[in-house]
Order: structure tokens, then sequence, then C-alpha cells
């Protein structure tokens, strides 16, 4: 009918810095860091184009805050939920589980980010920074349970490695035994976690 209003956009209920964030997220991910413009994310959250510019500045900003926020979605909760919880084979049999629903745009997100972390020394520190605290996370968890300083360390260094090489690996190949690599992992955690 005429008199209906128009139906809204999708995720119009939004407010326009999340909007311009999600569709900066989802831009990342379809068409690569390098090729999202202020332009197309402001088409793509259905605001101005200036709006964009007046919540975060620059591009640059607005594809870092984009980053920081798509990584802690992303792995924050299983990454914590990983370090900080009683049993640490658990924790890690959850992760891994969780690879299995990976979806190829959230995996092209964190490729993207991955990349351009290599180039972008800021967002290297990020990436950086979140890479330690989760090391440091699961290096306290493996001392909590006896495990010697530095093999501690030296162990959540490649338990970290392990998990993010897994990651990549589910992305290239969804038919990865999951139970398999999970079960593989066991003897590197402590006796009491297994």
């Amino acid at each position: 009918m005429a008199d209906d209003p128009p139906s809204p956009t999708p995720g119009a209920e939004l407010e326009p810095r999340a909007r311009i964030l999600r569709a900066t997220v989802e831009l990342i991910a379809e068409v690569g860091w390098t090729r999202v413009t202020t332009r197309s994310v402001a088409e793509r959250a259905s605001v101005n184009n200036a709006l964009v510019h007046y919540y975060f500045g620059s591009k640059r900003a607005l594809l870092q805050q984009a980053a920081t926020e798509a990584l802690m979605a992303e792995f924050g909760g299983p990454m914590e939920a990983l370090a900080a919880g009683d049993d640490l084979a658990r924790g890690v049999r959850e992760l891994i589980a969780s690879f299995g629903t990976v979806s190829s745009p959230s995996g092209r997100l964190v490729v993207e980010i991955t990349q351009q972390a290599l180039r972008d020394p800021d967002l290297q520190d990020l990436v950086r920074d979140l890479l330690r605290e989760f090391r440091r996370a699961v290096e306290a968890r493996l001392r909590t349970a006896g495990r010697p300083a530095q093999e501690a360390r030296g162990l959540a260094v490649v338990l970290a490695a392990l998990l993010d090489g897994l990651y990549l690996h589910v992305l290239l190949d969804p038919d990865i035994d999951l139970s398999a690599a999970a079960e593989a992992l066991r003897p590197l955690l402590p006796e009491e976690d297994r």
C-alpha cells in the first residue's frame, strides 16, 4: 500500500556508529582490507559519508577500530574461556570444536586483519598485544598446574601457534577432523587437565 512506511534497511535498528563498524567488517571480509572505502562503508551502513569521518576521523582509524572489535568478537570469549577455565584440556577441546563453525566471511576477515597487521605497525601492535595476553593467561594456567615457568612459557607459545595454524587449516579445508586434532594436543596439557 502507498500509506505503508518503507521497510527498514537491515541493521537500521543499530546506531549509526555500530552500523558503520558492522559495514566495515563485512566489507573487509568481502573485498579485502585495501579495497574498503569510506564511501562503500557509508553506502553499506546507509549513512552519509561525512558521518563516517565524523565518528572515526580517517579510513585508517575506522579500519583499525573495526579490526579490534572483530577480533574481540571472534576470539575474545573463546580465548578467555580457554585461558581462565578450571580445565585447560576441556577449554582447548571446546575452542577447537568452535573452529568447526567458522564461516568463510569471518575467516576471511581474520586473514585480512592478520595480513594487514604485517604492514601496519599500529594494527600489528594490537594483534601482538592480544596474542601476548592470551599466551600469558595460558602460561599462568600451566604454571598453576605445576609446569616450570620456562616450560609453561614455551608451551603457551606453541599452543597458541598450533591453534592459529589449525584455524587457518580449517578455513582452507573444512573437512579436517577437529576431534582428532584436539586429542593430539592432550600430551601437551597438564596431567590433571587430561
